[in-house]
């Protein structure tokens, strides 16, 4: 009775019931054209990137583009972050940009900065090369919490590839990259 619930045997090879073989994966899903599909997600992932760029640029400009178009953007709110103060002057301080150098008002209460020292500033366009802020904060650590940053980011990457490097083998002579489930 069990003998028609087992599958059959020719020697030591084990032969897979035909009705459990299903027809071949389609290209998608298979290993092969394996460098186009990577190619290809890696294009859909640079243009994702590029239109939330492009979404964020719309909606926070750059400051040296509302340097360079005044007029395009008199009175609109502006975010510059991570800007290097060059000097400090008795009604604010100068910013050192791509399109030159910038003044900034600085309301009365906010805190004031050195020169060297970065800023993250809100303010709005008033004068060609002149933004009025209405917030400022200072960026103590800009430079060693980026670098933290992707150091971190780069462990953590490391680690998963490590933890799934049994899943997969690659063969490079072959040009193969397959999955051993």
């Amino acid at each position: 009775m069990h003998a028609a619930l087992e599958t059959p045997r020719r020697g030591n090879v084990s032969v897979t019931d035909p009705d459990c073989q299903g027809p071949p994966p389609s290209l998608l899903f298979s290993d092969r054209a394996w460098l186009l599909k990577l190619v290809v997600a890696i294009g859909l992932l640079s243009f994702l990137c590029d239109r939330g760029r492009a979404a964020v640029a719309e909606l926070h400009p750059s400051i040296q583009e509302a340097v360079l178009n005044f007029e395009k953007f008199r009175g609109k709110l502006l975010l510059t972050w991570a800007q290097r103060v060059l000097s400090i002057t008795p009604s604010g301080f100068d910013l050192e940009t791509r399109a030159g150098i910038i003044h900034v008002v600085s309301p009365p209460g906010q805190p004031v900065p050195v020169p060297g020292q970065k800023v993250t500033i809100a303010g709005r366009l008033t004068e060609p090369r002149r933004l009025e802020a209405s917030l400022v904060r200072l960026e103590d650590a800009y430079e060693l919490n980026r670098g933290l940053n992707y150091a971190l980011s780069s462990v953590t990457v490391l680690g998963f590839l490590y933890l799934i490097r049994r899943r997969f083998r690659v063969r490079l002579r072959e040009g193969l990259f397959r999955s051993r489930y």
